[in-house]
C-alpha cells in the first residue's frame, strides 16, 4: 500500500488522505463483550480469525454443519 503524504503519522491511506492517530481512536469502536478468536500459525505468520454468530440464525453452527455434511453425502460431493 502506497503511503501518501509521507504517511505523516504512520498510517497508510486509502483515501488519499493522512488520518491523525487521535482521529482514528475516536473512530474506533468500543466492544463491551470479549470475542472469541482463534489464533494460527502458518509458515511463520501468526493469524488471527475472529469468531462471530448471528443471534437471529435459525439453526446452531452444529445443525448447519450436519445439514451440509448430509447434503453433500447425498449429492455424492466428495473429493477425489
Amino acid at each position: 500500500m502506497k503511503c501518501l503524504g509521507g504517511c505523516r503519522y504512520g498510517i497508510p491511506s486509502i483515501s488519499g488522505k493522512d488520518v491523525p492517530m487521535e482521529e482514528m481512536k475516536k473512530k474506533a469502536t468500543v466492544q463491551e463483550e470479549p470475542v472469541p478468536y482463534i489464533k494460527r500459525e502458518v509458515d511463520g505468520a501468526v493469524y488471527t480469525v475472529m469468531i462471530h454468530f448471528n443471534p437471529e440464525s435459525r439453526e446452531t453452527a452444529k445443525e448447519k454443519v450436519e445439514r451440509l455434511l448430509l447434503k453433500d453425502a447425498l449429492n455424492g460431493n466428495f473429493p477425489d
